[in-house]
């Protein structure tokens, strides 16, 4: 396995999921040189976000672990996710957002929050697992590319082009 194809799939699985999810993509979607490192940019609603989008944000940050996951035939589970530094950022993040959620609904309970945070990377899972087809396309797009537009993971999805 190339170096660079457990990164590819890792992004590849946030952005698939993002479209899937309708959190939204930017045009300019995945980059492995980026001046951070590798990044898959989101748009943020221009509406007050609901409940559901709050899961759907925290799955879409879940997704890239998922997929490199699914990839390297690992399991996905909590031990995966805190054992691996960039598996935790996004775990770290995904429970940030629905901490977020919690604090806005006046909730402060860690029960609630691991509900949430299963939640979420069952959908995560699902996700990845359902639409595997589209996730290999576009890691291997990144793979030769290094680059795939928004518009490009829209079209392997099979969704609508943004207006």
């Amino acid at each position: 396995m190339d170096l660079c194809e457990p990164v590819c799939y890792h992004e590849a699985g946030h952005a698939v999921a993002a479209v899937v999810l309708s959190i939204g993509l930017k045009e300019q979607a995945i980059e492995l040189d980026s001046a951070s490192g590798p990044a898959t940019y989101l748009e943020c609603p221009l509406t007050t976000p609901t409940e559901d989008y709050f899961e759907k944000r925290a799955a879409v940050k879940l997704a890239g672990p998922a997929a490199e996951c699914k990839k390297k035939g690992d399991n996905f589970d909590h031990s995966m996710l805190s054992s691996k530094e960039h598996y935790h950022q996004d775990y770290n993040e995904a429970r940030r957002i629905l901490q977020k959620l919690q604090t806005d609904q006046g909730q402060c309970s860690n029960r609630v929050l691991q509900e949430d945070v299963v939640s979420a990377m069952g959908l995560a899972w699902g996700v990845v697992c359902q639409h595997w087809a589209a996730i290999e396309l576009v890691a291997k797009r990144l793979q030769a590319d290094r680059y795939v537009s928004g518009a490009e993971v829209r079209r392997i999805v099979g969704s609508p082009q943004k207006t």
